[in-house]
């Protein structure tokens, strides 16, 4: 979640074969931010240092066989970062006027960590049912380590969309509409939710939401982050 914070709130002259052995998070590192912003110059700060972050990661990539960005994410979110760098831009315009309630936003909203655990819980006993009843005959040990690899993997989707939703309610409710757009646009551009999420994953997520063990308000709040967040291309 620190992109989506740092962004909100906020290469190596070594031979490329000696490069290549380190860990390209690691090695880029030193770039990334650790500390939240206060204010507009601090925040200004923040993102020059991401964009030297994803600069970094980028020439790592370009040098080193190992994929550690997804197709079109570099550019997006360098365009996503320059345009809230660059004056006069729309998101730029939107981002500096409400930082003061951004951050505040995202500080103070209400996690409530119960109605986490049950959507959590649902789906993991919603996904333990589909997993034996399957008509399956034999599962050996391949079979179930892949259906872990694959539960995990929409549990998490299930968890940003519920902490991006929240993130995004909070914002609405005490920055407004215009601000709310405007951070769904940087969500969608950071590849925050991308990177974890599939489209697949989501239509997945969507079609068994009805069916998991839920209140009828955990459910509503599912479906509103999946409206105002999921993308169905």
């Amino acid at each position: 979640m620190w992109v989506i914070i740092v962004i909100l709130l906020c290469a190596s002259g070594s031979k490329a074969e000696d490069v290549c052995e380190n860990d390209a998070f690691d090695m880029c590192s030193k770039y990334q931010p650790t500390e939240v912003p206060e204010n507009v110059e601090e925040l200004k700060e923040c993102l020059h240092s991401m964009l030297k972050f994803y600069e970094c990661l980028k020439d790592y990539e370009d040098s080193c066989p190992e994929i550690v960005l997804q197709e079109g994410e570099y550019d997006s979110i360098r365009s996503v970062i320059t345009d809230i760098s660059t004056e006069g831009t729309h998101l730029n315009s939107i981002v500096t006027a409400n930082f003061q309630c951004l951050l505040d936003a995202i500080r103070n909203r209400v996690i409530n960590y119960q109605t986490r655990r049950a959507i959590i819980t649902a789906f993991r006993e919603y996904e333990n049912v589909s997993y034996v009843n399957e008509e399956i005959s034999e599962k050996d040990a391949s079979d179930q380590t892949q259906w872990d690899r694959n539960m995990l993997k929409k549990e998490m989707c299930l968890f940003w969309f519920d902490d991006m939703g929240s993130i995004v309610n909070s914002i609405t409710t005490q920055c407004g509409e215009a601000v709310e757009d405007a951070v769904i646009e940087i969500i969608h551009r950071s590849y925050y939710l991308n990177k974890g999420c599939s489209a697949q994953d989501v239509l997945e997520l969507r079609n068994i939401l009805e069916e998991l063990n839920l209140d009828q308000s955990n459910k509503a709040s599912l479906r509103e982050s999946f409206r105002l967040l999921g993308k169905s291309e």
